[in-house]
């Protein structure tokens, strides 16, 4: 049930940490770490990554083959493969979904709903034996039966590459701009009564990994920007703001499989209108600190639990820090062939677009499991709950979400999948809680 907010402000949170840091301790779960020697291997091998196996993976079509068939590349040169699209493979997708939701807004509202959702999809990828590069395009275009303002058109391209160094060094670039929608309900909705909120996202990504014989090193800097459009009547130009993060991780194997780990990062968070229409000053700056233990002893398993501190320091006197303790964790865990059991959580601290409220502090744990029915028949079950505690308010929401999915590969062509699920969000704001039932089937087909 929800319950009363505490009178500080301080963000230090004990409470809510008391009741998630138990189970993410008795899951011994983990943050994806790049210095994971079977971490990777771990992924990979799990139900969910294999999709039935080889025979059921899409194949892709040679790019320069592709590129002949319009006159773009000679075709003796393709024979010869002595173009430069010869070592790139493309991977055309399409996904129709027709779905339900019996509260479309999450509000107290209960508007019910049908939606129809079609998601091309275009990924080029490199086959070199050394470096890679990357091309992602995609869209989802949803068509709502009897609500179309919250019809949404979103977009997304990304670019990724990553050059080998050397055999322990490699530098990684990517970079993605996406037009998406604000799902209804969410810390960021605006709640406009014109329709969907939609917003252009921009980012870019810069890393380094090492990987030494018991040292293992990654440095990350990442930019985002948001920039919100202005809905019939409401300006949401207050909610532009762009995000920068360093974050430097080293890890050290003291024993085969075993290695310590510790994690700093800072934060830049700095809005376009500086000014709330009630005078608060929206940037702030923060910092994280995590220490943990990696435990990789096979490619079966591979556990990571971290554990630090954060806290985010904003320019409004008025608004109080929000520090406390946090913690990372993720388990990939595959005990047969046909069973994949994961579990993940973590504590941050997210924007908000409460005026009155400088973030809000956000605990979450969840839980998976895949299984292979047989090799073409993938059932999977999901859960997540999260507890976000708006600082400088009285609000907090507690979130539970529920996944039941079937996935029918037909063949390296086809696909069928059917997902139903319950979401529900208990609020001490009054109006805000909410439930609500999802059906869908899609129907995909992949080259």
């Amino acid at each position: 049930m929800a319950r009363a907010h505490r009178a500080s402000t301080t963000g230090t949170s004990a409470a809510g940490l008391r009741r998630i840091l138990p189970v993410a301790l008795l899951l011994a779960a983990v943050q994806t770490a790049p210095c994971a020697t079977h971490a990777q291997t771990a992924a990979e091998e799990s139900v969910r990554a294999r999709q039935g196996g080889p025979e059921f993976q899409p194949i892709g079509m040679e790019l320069d083959r592709l590129m002949s068939v319009v006159g773009l590349v000679d075709k003796q040169e393709v024979r010869d493969r002595s173009t430069p699209y010869s070592s790139f493979v493309v991977f055309p997708k399409m996904d129709v979904t027709t779905g339900y939701e019996t509260n479309l807004f999450r509000d107290d509202s209960r508007k019910h709903d049908r939606i129809v959702v079609v998601s091309p999809q275009l990924t080029v990828r490199s086959d070199w034996s050394r470096h890679s590069l990357s091309l992602g395009l995609g869209s989802d275009v949803g068509r709502h039966d009897s609500n179309p303002s919250e019809d949404y058109e979103d977009l997304r391209a990304t670019l990724a590459g990553q050059v080998d160094a050397s055999d322990r060094v490699s530098l990684t670039a990517s970079a993605q701009v996406a037009r998406q929608h604000q799902q209804r309900g969410e810390l960021l909705d605006p709640g406009s009564a014109a329709g969907a909120t939609t917003y252009v996202q921009s980012s870019f990504v810069l890393g380094a990994n090492y990987s030494g014989d018991a040292f293992r090193g990654l440095t990350q800097l990442s930019v985002t920007d948001a920039d919100y459009d202005n809905e019939a009547g409401v300006d949401n130009s207050r909610l532009n703001r762009r995000l920068t993060t360093l974050k430097v991780r080293g890890a050290y194997e003291f024993l085969p499989g075993t290695a310590v780990f510790v994690e700093p990062s800072i934060n830049d968070r700095s809005y376009e209108v500086k000014r709330t229409s009630n005078g608060r000053l929206q940037d702030s700056d923060g910092v994280q600190m995590l220490v943990g233990l990696t435990w990789d002893v096979s490619g079966v398993t591979f556990a990571e639990f971290g554990v630090g501190y954060l806290r985010q320091d904003y320019d409004d006197p008025g608004f109080s820090t929000i520090s406390g303790p946090s913690f990372s964790a993720r388990l990939i865990w595959n005990p047969t062939d046909l069973l994949t059991l994961e579990a993940d959580g973590g504590r941050s601290i997210s924007e908000t677009q409460d005026q009155d409220a400088s973030g809000a502090l956000v605990t979450r744990v969840g839980l998976r499991a895949d299984y292979a029915l047989r090799d073409n028949i993938i059932l999977s079950l999901s859960g997540r709950y999260s507890l976000e505690e708006i600082e400088g308010t009285d609000t907090e929401n507690d979130r539970y979400v529920l996944n039941v999915e079937a996935r029918y590969l037909l063949n390296e062509y086809f696909y069928l999948r059917a997902l139903g699920g319950y979401d529900r969000t208990l609020s001490t704001d009054a109006g805000s809680s909410f439930s609500n039932l999802r059906a869908s089937l899609t129907l995909g087909a992949q080259i």
